[in-house]
Parts: structure tokens; C-alpha cells; sequence
């Protein structure tokens, strides 16, 4: 539902008039009546709640210098380059149409070259603050009063193990809180496609951290073609959307993927990595040896179930498998962090995956295919409590 102040009923219209008095000297861009309306939506026409949410957004954007970002602020080279988003048109409401390929984007990579707050300040701020003027220069252009945006989320050949991968979920959760609590109402549609089996975990571990308001936006399909293609042409114009989407909107050359609109993402060269720095275990982590051609496992217990298994890790001598399975009490192995071999001589790992159950989760390290190399492994493993957004501290983290 996209709110207007002009389709209130009564009784919303007399909370809605309470909270602009209560804001009413407060200096916003913009500062119209649907823009003030997000807040109370976002806090279910509570107006004692709405004013300190906005009050609270207002000294972030002082403190960060939210205003003047888009002018002052460049972005390290490697994000516009490299991160696969860009905006191909509008949906039929006049939001802004932004897709973003997943599975295009090399998530370590990424993390080799940056830190986690540019990561941040660009994908969700940067883009948004940006976004925003856009809208607001078209609002004067078709006499429209355009608030939100809609995405579409692409995740065709992505790595569930990247995904999962600490540096990045960390940056996302933190993220999400951000948008949630200075950018509410910001999301008209967020329409996820071709999600894997295993998207359902992650989807829920970042939950908690959205209003049911937000929540309602999406809508999460798998790989049926037709069926998501159908779908995004219900909110879409054919002429807004790529060809490779189900539109007929193409590049100059013909190129269905419209790559001169969406950033193409790929592998990050390592020319734009920070210098490596040798690895050196930090004061929890305890080590042991992988031999050649054998594995080593290490069980958890998990008593509360909606917990996180969380690790680090790093190998001296090469690089090693990994992978996290919880067994079950019949003896059942159910797949949680899928089996990959990691280059963690080179770059410490650092993941979670979450523990919806309680039970044993094991650990596995694999040295098998190594038949004459032996490595030694350095690891941190914790279980923690899902993070409520009560606990979060609204001011962007220090790099």
C-alpha cells in the first residue's frame, strides 16, 4: 500500500495533523505532508513514537552529515565499478526501478578492497540520497509526488556460501537497521527472483530487523520464469524492463541485459585489493592440525533454538574445505553451510549460519585431497541470540 495524507481516514488525519505540529520547526527535505506521513506509518500512528523516531533521524543525518554526502562524499573507485546495480526506468507508479544482480557481485572481493562503512555508505546511503534527489527533480518535472522505490533483487548464480559470508552479513544487518530507522517507507516493491532453497534461512535471520509494514513488501520468487516474469509485469511497463526480465527494454546494441544501465559487477581484479596483510591469530582463537588426506570435526551443542553459529578462521600451509551440517538425533545430516574450499591462507573467513534449531551442529574441516600438505588451522567459533533492533546503536560504525 503506497500511504497518502490525502486518503486518511478521520481519525488518521487528527494523528497525523498532532505529529506535523509536533515537527513542525524541524528543518527536512523534503518536507511535505506524504514525506511526514512515513514516520507515523512507520510507528503504526503512534505520534509520540513517530516524533522520536524522526528526531532520532534527524541528529543521525547531523552527526553523519547525511545532507551534503551526495557533494562531499566519493566513492572508492571499485564500488561504482564493480557493485551489479543500476536503475533501468520506473515501475507504473512512478517509483524508480532499481535491479541489482547478486549473483554478479564478488562479495570477498569487495571486501578486500573496501571497508565495511564504504560499503554501507554507498550501497544504502549514497544510492538512496541520490535516488531521492532524482525523484524530487522528476516531482517538479510531471507535477508528481513520488516518495518510494522499487527493486528487484536478482539472485541467478549466487553463492550461498558468499552470502553467508561474516564481513557482508554483518554490513547487510546493519544496514537493514539503518534504512529502517532514517529511510522508513522508502520501499514501495522489493521483488526477489530465482531465490535459492536456501534464501528462506537468511531471509529469516534479517526479519526481526523489519516492520511488518516492509515485510509485506516483498515478494520472494524461485527459478519459474514465467511465474516471476508475469509477476513483475503487473507493476512494471514492458518499456521499463530489461528483455532478460521479461520486458522489451534492451541497450543501443541490442543487449537484453541493458549492461550500459545496470552495472555488469564480475570479478573484482585484485589490483584494487588493500595490501595484504599476514594473518595472525587473535587471542580467542585456538589451533590446531588438519593432517593430509583427513578431516577434522568439532561439534557444537545449541540449546536455544533462532541462535547463529558464528566463526573465524584462518590456515597456515594452503587453503582447506569447509562446511557446517547440523545432525540430527536420528542421524539425519541437514546441509547448512554447503561445502567449499576456502583460500583462507590468504584471507581470514568469517561467516555464521543460523541455528533454527536446537541440536548438535558440526563443524568440518577437510583436508582430504591434500595428500601430502598438512595444515594448520586457527579458529573462533561462538553461539549467539538472534540481535533485536533494540540493541542497535543508530550512528554509522567506524571503518
Amino acid at each position: 500500500m503506497e500511504w497518502s495524507v490525502s486518503q486518511l481516514s478521520e481519525s488518521q488525519k487528527e494523528l497525523f495533523d498532532q505529529f506535523a505540529e509536533k515537527v513542525k520547526d524541524c528543518d527536512t527535505t523534503p518536507s511535505t505532508d506524504d514525506f511526514l506521513l512515513k514516520w507515523l506509518v512507520a510507528r503504526e500512528f503512534n505520534v509520540e513514537e513517530a516524533e522520536k523516531m524522526f528526531l532520532k533521524s534527524l541528529e543521525w543525518r547531523r552527526l553523519n552529515k547525511i545532507d551534503d554526502m551526495v557533494d562531499t562524499w566519493t566513492p572508492p573507485e571499485v564500488l561504482p565499478k564493480y557493485y551489479p546495480i543500476g536503475r533501468t526506468g520506473y515501475d507504473k507508479t512512478g517509483a524508480p526501478l532499481w535491479i541489482l544482480r547478486v549473483g554478479k557481485f564478488d562479495i570477498k572481493g569487495m571486501f578486500q578492497c573496501i571497508t565495511k562503512k564504504d560499503y554501507m555508505m554507498y550501497c544504502m546511503i549514497y544510492l538512496t540520497e541520490n535516488s531521492r534527489r532524482q525523484m524530487k527533480r522528476r516531482n517538479e518535472e510531471m507535477n508528481s509526488n513520488v516518495t518510494y522505490q522499487t527493486f528487484i533483487g536478482d539472485m541467478s548464480d549466487v553463492s550461498m556460501r558468499d552470502m553467508y559470508y561474516k564481513p557482508y552479513l554483518d554490513a547487510g544487518m546493519e544496514s537493514t537497521k539503518i534504512m529502517e530507522a532514517n529511510y522508513p517507507e522508502n520501499l514501495r516493491r522489493l521483488f526477489v527472483i530465482n531465490a535459492p532453497r536456501l534464501f528462506t534461512l537468511l531471509f529469516n535471520m534479517v526479519k526481526p530487523m523489519l516492520s511488518q509494514a516492509t515485510i509485506e513488501k516483498f515478494r520472494i520468487y524461485g527459478c519459474n520464469q514465467e511465474e516471476w516474469k508475469a509477476a513483475l509485469l503487473e507493476d512494471i511497463d514492458a518499456d521499463q524492463l530489461p528483455v532478460a526480465y521479461g520486458g522489451t527494454l534492451t541497450d543501443p546494441d541490442g543487449d537484453p541485459e541493458c549492461p550500459s544501465k545496470i552495472t555488469i559487477g564480475g570479478t573484482i581484479p585484485t589490483s584494487y585489493y588493500r595490501s595484504n596483510v599476514k594473518l595472525v591469530p587473535t587471542e580467542n582463537m585456538q589451533s590446531a592440525t588438519v593432517l593430509s588426506s583427513n578431516r577434522k570435526k568439532i561439534k557444537y551443542e545449541v540449546t536455544e533454538p533462532f541462535s547463529s553459529l558464528k566463526w573465524k578462521f584462518f590456515t597456515e600451509g594452503g587453503d582447506i574445505a569447509f562446511r557446517v551440517y547440523h545432525k540430527k538425533a536420528d542421524g539425519e545430516k541437514v546441509e547448512m553451510f554447503p561445502k567449499d574450499r576456502l583460500e583462507c591462507h590468504l584471507i581470514m573467513e568469517e561467516g555464521s549460519t543460523p541455528c533454527d534449531e536446537a541440536g548438535t551442529y558440526v563443524a568440518e574441516f577437510d583436508n582430504s585431497y591434500s595428500y601430502f600438505r598438512s595444515k594448520k588451522l586457527w579458529y573462533c567459533f561462538t553461539i549467539e541470540k538472534t540481535a533485536s533492533i533494540e540493541n542497535f546503536d543508530n550512528v554509522l560504525l567506524d571503518s
